[in-house]
C-alpha cells in the first residue's frame, strides 16, 4: 500500500515540475517577443536618425521621406518652419 502513494507523489511531482517548466517556458516566450518587438526600428525612424546624425542630407531626407509617405510633400521641419513664419 505505501508503494501505491509513494508512485503517486512522484507522478505529481513530476505533472507539478512539467507544468512549472511550461509556464516558465511561456514566459520567456513572450519576455522574448516583447523585446524584439520593442527593438525594431520603422523605416522613418531611421531615416529620422540617419538625418539629425548628419548621414543624409535635407534633398536626400526629403526624398526618401516622400517614398516613404507617398502623402508627404515636405519634410515635417519644414512645414514647422513655414507654419512659424507666417
Amino acid at each position: 500500500m505505501m508503494g501505491g502513494m509513494m508512485e503517486a507523489g512522484i507522478y505529481w511531482w513530476l505533472f507539478a515540475g512539467s507544468a512549472i517548466l511550461v509556464v516558465i517556458g511561456i514566459i520567456l516566450l513572450l519576455a522574448w517577443l516583447f523585446s524584439r518587438a520593442t527593438r525594431e526600428e520603422t523605416a522613418l525612424v531611421i531615416l529620422q536618425r540617419r538625418y539629425a546624425q548628419g548621414e543624409i542630407g535635407p534633398d536626400e531626407y526629403a526624398r526618401v521621406r516622400s517614398d516613404l509617405l507617398p502623402n508627404a510633400s515636405e519634410p515635417a521641419g519644414d512645414m514647422e518652419n513655414k507654419e512659424n513664419t507666417g
